[in-house]
């Protein structure tokens, strides 16, 4: 499936130089003309049998026979599949949380899932929310985070979370204390976007 969808985008953009190059030499005729022209060449490449085969290995001329008339543009359904009589239940379910639930911010920067199921929500401003599943609680530098902007959040192989912030270094948490590494520590920048272990 994959291979032939990369030989139909090669047939579309040998189609669209096709266009291109139609166009650049069509000279001293109106826009509607040359948009005709245009039209009729695409029609003729997609009807001519004796294609080059040395621009596209394995070329076989398309079997797409409309192109003046074109159909309306698909509508894409957006919204949750409705639920149907075999499965009665929505099939997708959005809950949105804010700082009416507990949440720090609104403004999100990071998350983490740790080991032991809670959710880790940096945030722009705010410092870091922990979700257990029923309520938020959030840490800033009030409990020792080194900054309340949170770019980046992993765990270790150990258990501890760590913290990248903009321009307070990385803050380590063991579950029940901060430590703060700065520049002061070795770290390159005291602002760190992405953390990896």
């Amino acid at each position: 499936m994959g291979n032939e969808k990369t030989i139909f985008m090669n047939k579309i953009l040998f189609l669209a130089a096709t266009l291109f190059f139609a166009a650049c030499n069509t000279k001293n005729e109106s826009t509607n003309e040359m948009v005709g022209q245009t039209d009729h060449d695409v029609e003729q490449v997609l009807n001519d049998e004796e294609q080059p085969t040395d621009t596209l290995p394995n070329y076989q001329p398309p079997t797409i026979t409309y192109l003046k008339d074109r159909p309306a543009p698909r509508k894409v359904q957006v919204l949750p599949p409705q639920p149907s009589t075999a499965n009665p239940q929505p099939l997708a379910h959005f809950t949105t949380y804010t700082t009416d639930n507990g949440l720090a911010l609104d403004a999100i920067s990071s998350s983490c899932l740790d080991k032991s199921g809670n959710l880790w929500f940096g945030t722009n401003g705010g410092g870091v929310s922990k979700y257990n599943g029923h309520t938020f609680e959030t840490f800033t530098t009030a409990q020792g985070l080194a900054n309340n902007v949170v770019w980046s959040i992993t765990e270790d192989k150990s258990g501890n979370l760590w913290f990248g912030t903009n321009g307070g270094g990385v803050s380590k948490y063991n579950g029940h204390t901060f430590e703060t590494f700065t520049t002061a520590q070795g770290l390159a920048n005291n602002v760190v976007w992405s953390i990896t272990e």
